[in-house]
């Protein structure tokens, strides 16, 4: 046993010790009312008791190892021819030898039958030492320290493979440009040389479509914002309408069509909600599928014209019908209506030129825009199309910074003009049948 955690005192008080517990302990057994004590409190406190599980585990092992060394010695002592002078000191060794092994045995079955004693020493606070209590209360500390730190280096853990998840999305994506880029480059020029000639130079008067694709993978990039921010203000934005649109219908089925980089898709997949997408770009939606999304490429038109009838519930697009010449919006809307099961929904946000900057200005951003589609001419579109009821929801205004100051009527104007919503979403739903 470690010194400073053993009784002081010779081997006589731990007998004296030993056979007061086992009288206290044949009287509570007689039915005889013994005081109250740390004993009783082990019954109720876990701790007590797990230190005491804890204590007599650790006294047990090296008490059975001396009483172990003890038996030789005393088995030789006793069994030696001794001279009579001699025997006589022996004797007493020997008893005194016996005594302490007795005294072990009665040590050794108090410790395991009677656990109050060894929770009793283990917080008095006579005894020379800590006690076991205090030891384990040092030690859980330490430990409840090592947690925090441990958790603390989790975090951090947490946040550096997030960082790392970003470089390696950015990666992918600019791989997987170069990629097809490489690729189409390749193939056109292969068709541009005819077969058995090498000298043909090339026609340098049109860009090649996958150029055009990767150029404006890039300006999205660049212009429209981060993908983690879209996607955010997307949920904000639309995401209970799809859910209401959904639980109307009691179905599934969302198409996002011009699904661009996918930030729509990710919000809806997060939220449980199976869709796909259709982009007329291919190096857009191989991006998405490097997401993991189902997403295919091709004219969204055509895909809406290869699906029967009433079997989608949602049909989105954001910030593609500003791109398409009329003709080709309005046979949009004929196969969304048609698509569309009853009580299901169209959503096309598109950029608002109620705004005068919008419409003057930052709308020309984009050179594949067509024209500035006004909330009036579109909500007449959808209602001809026989949508009912149709919801024009303007979204996004400047910052108030932005805002020239004052509270006058011509400045409220104004500001109403050039600080207001950049954008408009037009919300349609398909009527009862």
């Amino acid at each position: 046993m470690n010194q400073e955690n053993r009784p002081s005192g010779d081997i006589d008080d731990v007998i004296a010790r030993i056979r007061a517990e086992a009288e206290a302990e044949a009287a509570q057994s007689a039915g005889e009312t013994v005081p109250g004590g740390v004993g009783q409190h082990l019954r109720r406190s876990p701790r007590l008791r797990r230190v005491a599980s804890i204590a007599r585990y650790r006294l047990l092992m090296p008490l059975k190892r001396i009483k172990g060394r003890l038996r030789r010695p005393v088995a030789t002592l006793k069994t030696a021819g001794w001279r009579p002078a001699t025997n006589r000191a022996v004797s007493g060794t020997v008893a005194r030898l016996e005594d302490i092994e007795r005294a072990l045995s009665d040590l050794e079955t108090g410790i395991g039958r009677n656990p109050h004693g060894l929770a009793e020493w283990a917080v008095d606070p006579e005894i020379e030492g800590e006690g076991l209590v205090s030891r384990l209360e040092r030690q859980t500390n330490r430990q409840d320290g090592l947690e925090a730190r441990f958790e603390q280096l989790d975090a951090r853990t947490a946040r550096r493979l997030d960082a790392l998840e970003q470089a390696i999305a950015h990666i992918r994506l600019d791989i997987t440009t170069r990629f097809h880029g490489l690729n189409r480059l390749v193939a056109e020029l292969e068709a541009l040389r005819p077969e058995g000639s090498a000298d043909k130079p090339a026609d340098n008067t049109g860009v090649a479509d996958s150029t055009l694709d990767t150029f404006y993978l890039a300006f999205e990039n660049a212009c429209r914002g981060d993908e983690a921010d879209i996607a955010a203000q997307l949920q904000t934005d639309y995401l209970e309408t799809v859910q209401a649109a959904l639980a109307r219908t009691g179905e599934g089925g969302v198409l996002d069509i011009g699904c661009g980089r996918g930030e729509w898709l990710k919000v809806l997949a997060e939220a449980g909600i199976e869709a796909s997408g259709i982009d007329l770009s291919p190096v857009m939606a191989e991006h998405c599928r490097a997401q993991g999304l189902d997403v295919a490429d091709g004219d969204a038109v055509q895909a809406l014209a290869d699906r029967p009838a009433e079997s989608l519930t949602v049909i989105t697009g954001f910030h593609l019908i500003e791109h398409l010449p009329f003709a080709v919006l309005y046979r949009l809307f004929e196969e969304v209506a048609r698509v569309l099961r009853p009580q299901g929904v169209c959503i096309f946000e598109t950029p608002n030129p109620e705004n005068v900057l919008v419409g003057s200005h930052t709308f020309y951003h984009d050179a594949t825009h067509s024209n500035p589609l006004t909330p009036t001419a579109m909500r007449f579109l959808a209602e001809y199309h026989g949508f009912h009821p149709v919801e024009t929801r303007r979204l996004h205004p400047y910052p108030p910074e932005a805002r020239v100051p004052g509270s006058d009527p011509l400045t409220e104007r104004v500001n109403g003009h050039l600080c207001g919503p950049q954008d408009y979403a037009l919300i349609g739903q398909k009527p009862r049948a």
